[in-house]
């Protein structure tokens, strides 16, 4: 598979785990993310994978993010990290978010994720 296409799918799933329909299906879910995923959040506490599941099974409303400035590079054939700045479009909040992404034999599967708020500091 190419370069482009993988970056276009991983890009899809990143964008999967905003959407409160996808995310309201615990299969999906189970499918992308890693079980030794771990998140470090911006409040800095330390996510497992279960407390995740949890918070996504129990999204109210999808999450209106737009990303941009997404690129992604590959650590190992298997390993890609991703960067990206993502922009909740109904809050104006924006945050920097990392991903490292392992291709199993199930596919790529989330398996750290770090968003750090950009704060107005003018």
């Amino acid at each position: 598979m190419s370069d482009s296409i993988e970056k276009d799918i991983i890009r899809f799933y990143e964008a999967c785990l905003f959407s409160k329909e996808f995310c309201q299906k615990e299969d999906n879910l189970r499918g992308l993310i890693h079980e030794d995923y771990m998140e470090y959040g911006a409040s800095g506490k330390i996510y497992c994978r279960q407390e995740e599941l949890n918070y996504l099974l129990c999204l109210k409303e999808d999450r209106p993010i737009e990303i941009t400035d997404f690129h992604q590079e590959y650590i190992k054939e298997d390993v890609v990290l991703v960067h990206y700045r993502s922009k909740h479009l109904d809050k104006q909040t924006e945050a920097l978010r990392t991903s490292v992404w392992v291709k199993t034999d199930e596919g790529w599967k989330i398996k750290f994720h770090q968003g750090t708020w950009i704060l107005d500091i003018t």
